[in-house]
């Protein structure tokens, strides 16, 4: 402990060259809370398995806290999706993610809900406080019906051995459907098509927050632009755009991801 809070000053004071903010002051930590780094979900082959750790004991935690920063944003940054996952987990509940890029020394995450930024890094500072000996875990998804199921899986698994935590994965919305777009003599590129179905979603509502439309690159062809949309069910009934196809709507079921030690 004495070697890495040593550590962590030379760091800090190292660092007095540009700005430093405290990653996880915003948090009163006690005996329900870890934080853990897993290698990303888009890096099947774990090049940065030998830099997973858990912190659990409350004074680690409270020096996390206290110690812990990052810099100012990077001129250039570069994001790279193979780095590692770091969760603050409360009660087994993952209530924060960061990600970190080992490659590039950052960390990109929300400070604040509406706020999203990438920022100088360096992973070694909570390393220091896990120790050297990577962890061995697994990664499992479930899939349930309703929230119900979701509860009492939560409930039934909450307290057995390796069960680190989990995180709901669902889509924001109720469901989600698909819209295909023909292509005609006004309709010839993606702005076309995304002006044209613009103007349906704007006649249903004016809050952007009330659906999710996106481009589905994969299901569109020479032929037509496919839209999937994630709404509520009544959003789906209004809506109606001459000339296309509106696929059926799929209820979205209820996803988490699980975190298991082995």
């Amino acid at each position: 402990m004495k070697t890495a809070i040593l550590y962590l000053n030379f760091l800090f004071a190292s660092l007095t060259g540009f700005s430093q903010t405290k990653l996880f002051d915003k948090f009163d930590f006690d005996s329900t809370y870890k934080i853990v780094a897993v290698c990303s979900p888009f890096d099947p082959s774990r090049q940065y398995q030998h830099l997973t750790f858990i912190i659990s004991d409350l004074k680690k935690l409270n020096i996390v806290k206290n110690t812990i920063a990052h810099g100012e944003k990077p001129p250039q940054p570069i994001y790279g999706e193979d780095g590692l996952n770091v969760y603050v987990i409360r009660d087994k509940e993952i209530i924060k993610t960061y990600e970190v890029s080992p490659k590039y020394g950052h960390v990109s995450y929300h400070p604040t809900d509406s706020t999203h930024g990438i920022f100088k890094f360096d992973i070694f500072q909570l390393q220091q406080l896990a120790g050297s000996k990577p962890i061995k875990y697994r990664i499992e998804n479930y899939t349930f019906k309703s929230q119900e199921e979701s509860k009492q899986f939560i409930t039934k698994n909450k307290y057995a051995k390796g069960f680190i935590g989990y995180e709901e994965i669902t889509q924001e919305k109720e469901g989600t459907f698909s819209v295909a777009i023909p292509k005609s003599v006004n309709i010839q590129t993606i702005k076309d098509a995304q002006a044209f179905i613009n103007t349906e979603l704007l006649r249903i509502t004016s809050n952007k927050k009330e659906y999710l439309c996106g481009f589905l690159m994969t299901n569109s062809g020479s032929t037509k632009f496919v839209y999937e949309i994630n709404s509520s069910k009544d959003f789906y009934n209004q809506f109606s755009l001459s000339g296309c196809e509106k696929s059926s709507w799929k209820e979205n079921q209820i996803e988490i991801s699980t975190i298991w030690l082995k």
